[in-house]
């Protein structure tokens, strides 16, 4: 079979084009207010209502630990609630970027898939985290090792997540 002309990549082959994801101007800017909004509601809630930011010495004992969670209880839970529900705060503005790169054409869809796929990834490594500290909070009364093993868990998990901002710079 010759060429008669017609394009015969399979349909799951076209690149998705400017004129195919389309974003208003009005659009990404409330995507990127979102974003700043919701990063800003995460770190307060770090900082005002669970009271985690700065983090404790690591030096602290079992005891000491256990304690910080039995007089924040009910401050790490609502906190956590807010880290979990915000913890997505990245999506919204790798929606824009992600859609400003493939606009640049197909030589870019693997950085622009690491950059949103970075995106994804760190919306979840930041709910992880929250979690185990809304875990901790929520049974103070547990055994002080088990309580401090979940809070080192989940400074362990929010350090480490930084990876992810990490691929998306490295993606643009």
């Amino acid at each position: 079979g010759g060429n008669d002309g017609r394009d015969k990549r399979p349909p799951h082959a076209e690149f998705p084009t400017s004129r195919s994801i389309v974003v208003t101007p009005r659009g990404q800017i409330v995507l990127i207010y979102l974003s700043v909004l919701g990063a800003v509601a995460f770190g307060l809630s770090a900082i005002f209502i669970m009271r985690i930011w700065p983090p404790p010495s690591p030096a602290l004992s079992d005891a000491e630990v256990a304690d910080f969670y039995r007089q924040h209880s009910d401050s790490v839970g609502m906190g956590g609630v807010v880290l979990i529900a915000t913890a997505g705060f990245n999506v919204p503005i790798s929606c824009v970027v992600t859609s400003q790169m493939l606009r640049l054409g197909r030589k870019v869809l693997p950085w622009a898939l690491i950059h949103a796929t970075g995106a994804g990834l760190m919306t979840v490594w930041l709910a992880i985290p929250a979690m185990f500290w809304s875990v901790a909070a929520f049974t103070p009364e547990r055994d002080a090792g088990l309580t401090r093993l979940l809070h080192e868990l989940s400074w362990l998990c929010f350090a480490t997540s930084i990876q992810f901002f990490v691929l998306q710079a490295v993606a643009l």
